[in-house]
């Protein structure tokens, strides 16, 4: 088996074993880009490029140029050879390459395979939550390591919230800077590494809503009516001119360091009654005086006028915008330009926005793109207890749920696991133990959109991606903790009653993950998480 699974293979019956010294033969346009993926997934590996008798052989297929991603690989004792017809084919192949390969002893041991390949979904990907905890430059590295073997092509990276910006931007005071804030230079690292990993990387700075660091900072872009007992004011004045010029400045400069081609607004939740939270706008006079300007009724078409607004910005600097979609109000119609996508989680309710008419499939009959990120079923953490589980995402499609009619299906452009949570040091202990089953998991779900099957099998392949290709064969670290994610509840003896097997399983699990030098790099945490949750779970089941 192999995870994501691919879409034809053919085995033969021969295993053999090659050097940990790799050889590709790749044209110059692909080869440091390829060296550098091939070195991030196996980094028991050194990697080097080579013209003539080369472990691996990329061939240019033009047969292939129709489907940017697919690829077809012949894994033989004589050499392994890679068809593909851009760069994005050839690292889907070697993420698979990666995964195939068992590594023992400084050899890799191969079996005879070839392989034809192609995704589903054209946006596979995840949306990384840092704005609130700022995530070691490292461990965000290998995160995307990990998304890259899971064959996704997609990093969103979640900026700016309510705490304040997690990059050093000028066109902000350092009072709105959180701690620990990442510098240019490594966000210019990071997307030059993701490059090489076949990802593009999607910054995102959330805005009218989550703003109040800015009012902190900025008094002018506060509205300037009275603000109800008890409320936090969510969102920005848009009816400030100035506010215009500085998300143009922010903007800009933030395209500057991430050079893909999206850029993602946030616009969700500018109000939240049921947590306290309100938008002024209706009550403000510089808000009124907008409306009165430019002939805008009501909230609603305000709101509009914003998102056209920085939509204007965002295309003058040549890049797509993308927006969370909760705020469109579909009986009204398509009154926000067909060049945005819109990120579809949920639809609104009574106290958070419109909601009369609205879905994601009226949202489609609008003629917008989608990103599907389906709440619960992508959402990691969402201080709820209802998140995304193993049985929900097993089931779930993102091309219909929820509610999509299949005329609209070649809308959906595919989904994002959306990574929010590291609020507290308790919870980023647990996403750590959550996540890169997680991302596997979604990365099969968008590569093949079929339901899941949680076999023994599959868990033990499942082990073998997250830990890396050195992990002892036949392990099933998710034996441990009871479940191939662990359970929602965030301490860790939420999982110890779902754990079944012996005592002497568990020591057996300890001893495959406490091997020094053995797990590198990402995979060397991940194995560490998994330990403590099996000398925990030993413990437990030892004091009954």
């Amino acid at each position: 088996m192999i995870i994501p699974n691919v879409k034809k293979e053919e085995k033969g019956n021969k295993v053999f074993y090659v050097s940990t010294d790799i050889t590709i033969n790749v044209c110059e346009e692909y080869a440091d880009k390829a060296c550098i993926a091939l070195e991030a997934f196996l980094p028991q590996c050194t990697v080097e490029k080579k013209t003539d008798a080369a472990l691996i052989t990329v061939v240019h297929d033009e047969k292939l140029a129709d489907a940017a991603e697919a690829y077809r690989m012949e894994i033989a004792e004589t050499g392994i050879v890679v068809y593909c017809a851009e760069y994005l084919g050839l690292r889907n192949a070697l993420a698979t390459f990666s995964v195939l390969v068992s590594c023992k002893d400084g050899q890799l041991k191969l079996y005879e395979t070839c392989i034809e390949d192609a995704p589903k979904a054209k946006h596979r990907g995840a949306m990384l939550d840092v704005a609130g905890t700022v995530k070691p430059f490292e461990g965000l590295c290998d995160d995307l390591v990990l998304m890259a073997k899971a064959r996704m092509n997609r990093a969103q990276i979640y900026l700016f919230d309510r705490a304040g910006v997690s990059l050093e931007l000028e066109s902000l005071p350092k009072n709105c800077w959180v701690e620990g804030a990442y510098t240019k230079q490594q966000m210019r690292e990071l997307c030059r590494f993701a490059d090489a990993l076949g990802i593009t990387v999607i910054p995102e700075f959330d805005m009218p809503g989550h703003s109040d660091k800015l009012f902190e900072v900025f008094e002018e872009f506060r509205c300037d009516a009275p603000r109800t007992e008890g409320m936090r004011v969510n969102s920005v004045c848009t009816g400030e001119p100035r506010l215009y010029e500085l998300y143009e400045n922010l903007i800009n400069e933030i395209l500057e360091v991430f050079p893909g081609p999206y850029f993602h607004m946030g616009g969700d939740e500018i109000e939240m009654l049921d947590l306290n939270v309100e938008c002024l706008w209706d009550n403000c006079s510089k808000c009124r005086k907008l409306r009165e300007e430019n002939g805008l009724k009501d909230r609603q078409e305000q709101y509009y006028y914003f998102v056209k607004r920085i939509n204007d910005i965002v295309r003058k600097a040549g890049r797509t915008m993308i927006m969370w979609s909760d705020q469109l109000d579909c009986p009204r119609g398509a009154l926000l330009p067909d060049n945005i996508i819109m990120h579809f989680w949920r639809v609104a309710f009574p106290s958070r926005g419109p909601y009369e008419g609205c879905s994601m499939n009226a949202q489609a009959a609008l003629g917008y793109k989608i990103i599907n990120s389906y709440y619960p079923e992508t959402y990691t953490f969402t201080g709820e207890p209802i998140i995304m589980n193993s049985e929900t995402l097993r089931k779930w499609r993102w091309d219909r749920q929820p509610d999509c009619e299949e005329q609209y299906r070649e809308q959906i452009l595919g989904s994002e696991l959306c990574v929010w949570g590291y609020t507290s040091k308790k919870l980023c202990e647990y996403m750590e133990r959550f996540l890169p089953s997680a991302i596997v998991m979604m990365g099969d779900k968008l590569w093949n959109n079929e339901e899941l099957e949680y076999t023994e099998e599959y868990c033990r392949q499942l082990t073998k991606v997250v830990l890396g290709a050195s992990v002892p064969e036949g392990l099933n670290v998710f034996e441990a903790i009871g479940d191939v994610l662990p359970p929602a509840e965030n301490d860790i003896p939420s999982y110890v009653e779902r754990v079944t097997c012996s005592n002497e399983k568990l020591e057996e699990i300890m001893a495959a993950l406490n091997k020094p030098n053995t797990y590198l790099k990402g995979d060397a945490a991940r194995a560490e998480n998994y330990l403590v949750c099996a000398r925990y779970t030993l413990e437990k089941k030892s004091e009954k």
